[in-house]
């Protein structure tokens, strides 16, 4: 099994990069796009996805100081079906951005659940949220409600299946999740992120 890197670097990543210089001040944030995929987005017909990068970054390890804030168990219950033992990368943390916790649970034969929870100005957080709902206006992607203030959620079809993501701006916490079901269940997908990220939300 290959990890894909959970969420942070999708939504987190090109606000370390571009928002640094005015944490706390702006909220027209950045594209949320990882820095990695910002060079080819004019090309790209969807959304980079937190669940598609088939890479395992160096200082990669099973369930260590990541996913606490969701454990494997409480995964396999989001998503309806068993999943390896979570991935944890710790990478990501910036002066601007702490990351909390992370973890990307994954089946092979049945899909994946990746999460991020990161700490970040209140303002650089909603800008964050504004950029996301913004970029989703414009992309190849079905929007859907997420039913949770300062949050924004889209839906898009991938070579590994359905992929829902959700990022949500609560407090100081910048909270990223992507679902991803390889039987196409669109329902399902945005039902797991909705869970997980709410799930998030009381650990604010």
């Amino acid at each position: 099994m290959k990890f894909r890197r959970p969420v942070l670097a999708v939504t987190l990543l090109a606000a370390a990069l571009g928002l640094t210089a005015c944490s706390g001040a702006s909220s027209t944030a950045s594209t949320p796009v990882a820095a990695s995929s910002a060079t080819s987005s004019a090309t790209q017909t969807t959304v980079p996805s937190a669940t598609s990068t088939p890479t395992k970054p160096a200082g990669s390890v099973q369930a260590s100081a990541g996913c606490s804030y969701i454990d494997q168990t409480t995964a396999a219950s989001l998503l309806g079906f068993t999943t390896a033992a979570g991935l944890s990368s710790m990478a990501g943390s910036t002066d601007a951005m702490k990351k909390l916790d992370g973890c990307m649970y994954e089946s092979t034969t049945d899909g994946s659940l990746g999460y991020d929870v990161a700490q970040v100005d209140p303002q650089l957080a909603q800008g964050m949220v504004d950029a996301a709902k913004a970029k989703m206006a414009s992309a190849p992607v079905a929007s859907y409600d997420v039913g949770v203030p300062n949050s924004t959620g889209f839906t898009q079809t991938l070579a590994q299946g359905v992929d829902s993501q959700v990022t949500i701006a609560s407090g100081d916490r910048l909270i990223t999740v992507a679902s991803t079901r390889k039987d196409g269940d669109v329902a399902k997908s945005q039902a797991s992120a909705i869970a997980a990220a709410k799930l998030l939300v009381s650990h604010t």
